[in-house]
């Protein structure tokens, strides 16, 4: 019961990643601006329907368990565990504060390059 709504939330984070590098222009430049070896991203458009697919499929297959949707009447209602639901809002909830903190923040450049400086795990001085 509580992999389905995991594997919800795991959905969305790939699509909304697959979406980014796809079609949202900063990101793009960011990504190059992060490589510029390989300046282009390697997702696809078959990752992103892959994604959207698979997000589609496991709404679809957690919508089941509840028996008044689909009109099962002899199947008793079931939950999540609470760990579940612990993983699940404390991950929707990080998300929501890091995505607060990046549009709270000033953006005055266009070259790309203004959030690379939260990148922690890069030792290279030069984007600093």
């Amino acid at each position: 019961m509580d992999f389905p709504l995991l594997n919800i939330l795991g959905f969305v984070c790939y699509t909304s990643y697959t979406t980014g590098l796809l079609f949202v222009e900063p990101i793009r430049k960011q990504y190059a601006a992060r490589y510029p070896n390989a300046p282009i991203p390697t997702v696809r458009v078959n990752d992103f329907a892959f994604a959207l697919h698979a997000l589609v499929i496991c709404i679809i297959t957690y919508s089941q368990l509840w028996s008044g949707l689909w009109g099962f009447s002899d199947v008793p209602g079931k939950r999540a565990a609470s760990a579940t639901y612990g993983i699940f809002w404390g991950s929707v909830i990080s998300i929501l504060v890091v995505t607060c903190l990046v549009f709270g923040s000033s953006q005055t450049s266009s070259s790309g390059r203004e959030w690379l400086a939260i990148d922690i795990v890069s030792s290279d001085s030069t984007f600093k």
